[in-house]
């Protein structure tokens, strides 16, 4: 028997120590940088050899796997370079130039504004299916109707479109074409909301200088608009009316204060801005102390970029973005706004995309070549600073200590700071104690010393069975049979603890008043028989009353 002790006690000593080896590889994943390798199975794509001769490319995007990456030229020619072999899927802007294309990776649409004043949009629908025994993704792209947003002499050179239900909302930055250089090309700020007849809004006189970039956010509610001077117009939507809501300026203590690139993060509720320093900053919609509507305010400042962001992708699965400059390319988390990985590449990225799986890198370098990388990035929320420190979250007025792990939606920002959970363990044990304590150390005076011998011959045995079963399982027990009895009469709970411990010491009190001869018809250490029913009426009034 001896043997076997040791042995089991060496066995329990070895099962401690493999249960921490084992949660220690769980835990060491989570502080792990991002890993980004190249995919050389197929190598780069000539995306310069598809292309018609003198034409550019003007938007990138990619399928959810990653695997079927599509261009799309200045001139309207698609072209999807993955699968068996590159194919040109025709032209999508009807003959028309395109100045300028917006590429949604979460709806895989592309809107895109001709030289003509035309706003269109191109759908992008993939599938996986076996072909001849090798899994091959398939793409097709849909035009949509062409919106007449401006006049033929207008070029158009930001776009931005937002679809919910059976409504849209298109912004357009149209740019009137000179009839010659010397001239002055005046900017106008077009809108259309609603459905297809809907008449398009001249709001230019609602910006702060002369437009350059706008976006739109996915709820149709916001259209926010970068002048060249650097200021940011907030308009949001009141029926089908437009408003300034709010105009700042994001790198106004920098020596240039224009902005080279701004994008939405997912969810649409943060800003990510960048000017051409290289400075890079994430404003987000919150309340401000005193005010009734959201505003943005700052919220992150990133690691400064050698220049000004030339190209961003972001990933639908997170708060993560891709954003480049030059050879420098750095993948970043908005929430953290931590670096999870950057690297300086032997040729230059003109456009890059994040599949939505976010498990793919895909990059368009100057020499035309498409290069797929494979991205592993599985705890992108994950940090020391997320876990133990104060973090802005989108919506909140400051940095906070908060814990919610999930959310209804994808856009959620998971909040994972333990703070919270270690404070709450501290005060629930404090509580806990509280209580406890007095009540154990009396009750156990009590048995020792004063109850009855027959009776502590049955009390002492129960308390340390009671010992015996784990508190795990006794809050199991609270939480599913007790915590429903009583989460409707909290106010009777915590009457009954006040008076019943009060109660008895008056009763204790009132007792020992009595004379000698009185007490003595009360065996000794039987006086708790007497004095349990009256506890149980205490209780009982107690509880009715709360």
């Amino acid at each position: 028997m001896t043997s076997f002790i040791k042995v089991g006690g060496i066995g329990i000593i070895i099962a401690v120590f493999a249960i921490c080896i084992f949660i220690l590889l769980q835990v060491l994943p989570l502080f792990r940088s991002a890993s980004v390798e190249p995919l050389d199975r197929q190598g780069a794509v000539d995306v310069g050899s598809l292309l018609t001769p003198g034409s550019t490319v003007v938007a990138l995007g990619t399928d959810e796997w990653g695997e079927n990456p599509f261009v799309l030229a200045n001139d309207g020619k698609l072209i999807f370079s993955g699968g068996r072999k590159p194919f040109d899927a025709g032209n999508v802007s009807g003959g028309q130039a395109i100045e300028v294309a917006s590429y949604d990776v979460k709806r895989q649409r592309v809107a895109i504004g001709t030289a003509q004043g035309v706003v269109q949009k191109v759908d992008i629908a993939s599938t996986a299916k076996m072909v001849d025994g090798v899994r091959e993704v398939v793409s097709k792209a849909t035009v949509g109707e062409a919106l007449h947003l401006g006049t033929p002499d207008e070029a158009v050179r930001a776009v931005g479109w937002a679809e919910l239900n059976d409504e849209r909302l298109v912004a357009g930055i149209l740019e009137k074409i000179p009839k010659n250089v010397e001239s002055p090309s005046p900017r106008r700020l077009l809108v259309q909301y609603g459905g297809a007849t809907a008449v398009p809004q001249d709001l230019t006189a609602l910006v702060a200088g002369v437009p350059e970039h706008v976006l739109v956010d996915e709820h149709l509610d916001s259209i926010i608009v970068a002048s060249l001077t650097g200021d940011i117009t907030y308009l949001h939507r009141s029926g089908d009316q437009f408003r300034s809501r709010q105009v700042f300026r994001p790198f106004a203590d920098a020596k240039d204060q224009r902005i080279s690139g701004m994008f939405f993060l997912l969810g649409d509720v943060s800003l990510v801005m960048t000017n051409p320093e290289g400075i890079n900053r994430q404003f987000s919609l919150y309340i401000h102390p005193g005010d009734d509507a959201r505003r943005f305010g700052l919220t992150k400042e990133f690691e400064p970029l050698p220049a000004g962001g030339r190209f961003s992708a972001i990933s639908v699965r997170n708060k993560a973005f891709l954003i480049g400059t030059g050879q420098h390319v750095s993948l970043r988390y908005g929430t953290s706004a931590a670096t999870r990985w950057s690297e300086d590449l032997s040729f230059t990225p003109g456009f890059g995309v994040i599949n939505s799986k976010y498990t793919r890198l895909v990059l368009l370098g100057d020499d035309l070549q498409l290069r797929n990388y494979r991205l592993d990035d599985p705890h992108p929320e994950a940090s020391i600073r997320a876990f133990f420190g104060k973090v802005w979250y989108e919506g909140f007025a400051e940095p906070k200590y908060e814990w919610q792990s999930t959310g209804g939606t994808d856009d959620f920002e998971p909040k994972l700071s333990m703070v919270p959970l270690i404070f709450g363990t501290f005060k629930a044990t404090f509580y806990a104690l509280l209580f406890a304590v007095p009540v154990a150390l009396l009750a156990a005076i009590y048995t020792a010393e004063f109850m009855h011998p027959r009776f502590k011959s049955v009390v002492k045995p129960t308390v340390e069975i009671m010992a015996s079963l784990p508190s795990v399982v006794l809050g199991f027990l609270a939480a599913l049979w007790l915590a429903p009895i009583i989460e409707q009469r909290f106010p009777s709970v915590l009457l009954v603890i006040l008076t019943v411990p009060t109660f008895a010491c008056l009763v204790g009190f009132g007792w020992s008043r009595f004379s000698p001869a009185v007490r003595a018809r009360i065996p000794q250490g039987l006086e708790f028989i007497a004095l349990v029913p009256v506890l149980i009426v205490v209780a009982l009034v107690a509880w009715n009353l709360g």
